[in-house]
């Protein structure tokens, strides 16, 4: 079942919901009724002369019937939540799967790219080695996982900014200083790799004008800062609000229900992502 499909079962039974929390109201509201004309009757017989028992046994078999109307709408209504539940966790899935497919293939054109301007050159052997530890890596984790230890997602992004740097030259500095005892702790795969092409994807790279790319801790988070130059014709608002960032905000919606922290200023733009 695709997510679309999903959705529209959601709202089915969101539509279902509603309509029997509609009846089970005017049932209640029926019997509530019924039980205050009956004591109203009650109170204007008194003293007459009037069948007790019968009036006794209607009232207890009106009391059993709201009360098994309740409880069988209440099973009703918490079967439809738990089934609810599940196709949203199954929709999430799917969205994950959806994101995570969005990011491979750009990272792949820009990698075979690199490869044929460069086949000429001593340095080919060496980038096709680590474009191969790069893609073991991606093709280590399969579609649905939606978290990977920040060692791993460190030791990847060490390979592939060592294919940028064959790019790049000294114009791309990438330093990570990361303590050990965090490198157990988990963060959406490939998030840093989105984070450092965002970076290299807007600014200005060059001997002359360097881009310099920062990743450490702070408090709860993963930090990846970078200076800020940006190319001719970028538009800024589409620094901090392009695809990737969007793609990565959606991921932590969805694994952690948290957000990620964007600060843009004239100098430095900076990312912080939560550990989980």
């Amino acid at each position: 079942m695709t997510s679309g499909k999903i959705n529209v079962v959601i709202a089915r039974i969101y539509a279902f919901t509603k309509r029997h929390q509609f009846l089970y109201g005017i049932l209640l509201s029926l019997g509530l009724t019924l039980m205050l004309l009956l004591w109203g009757l009650l109170l204007f017989m008194d003293g007459k002369d009037i069948d007790m028992t019968a009036v006794s046994g209607f009232g207890i078999f009106l009391t059993a019937l709201i009360s098994w109307i309740c409880f069988e709408k209440g099973m009703q209504l918490r079967e439809v939540k738990r089934e609810v539940s599940r196709l949203n966790e199954k929709d999430q899935l799917f969205q994950l799967i959806s994101l995570r497919e969005q990011v491979n293939p750009h990272f792949l054109f820009n990698a075979l790219n690199i490869l044929k301007s460069g086949a000429q050159e001593t340095w080919v052997k060496d980038y096709v080695v680590q474009l191969a530890q790069v893609y073991r890596y991606l093709l280590n984790y399969d579609s649905e996982l939606q978290l990977a230890p920040i060692g791993h997602e460190i030791e990847f992004i060490e390979a592939y900014t060592h294919i940028l740097k064959e790019r790049f030259e000294s114009g791309l500095s990438v330093v990570i200083t990361i303590p050990n005892d965090l490198k157990t702790r988990n963060i959406p795969p490939m998030a840093l790799q989105i984070l450092v092409e965002n970076a290299i994807k807007h600014n200005v790279i060059s001997f002359t004008y360097p881009l310099y790319i920062h990743i450490y801790q702070e408090e709860n988070y993963l930090v990846v800062s970078n200076n800020r130059r940006l190319k001719m014709g970028r538009n800024p608002i589409g620094y901090s609000q392009g695809v990737g960032l969007k793609n990565l905000e959606r991921r932590y919606r969805l694994i952690a229900r948290q957000s990620i922290v964007v600060l843009d200023d004239e100098e430095y733009f900076v990312v912080k992502i939560p550990m989980i």
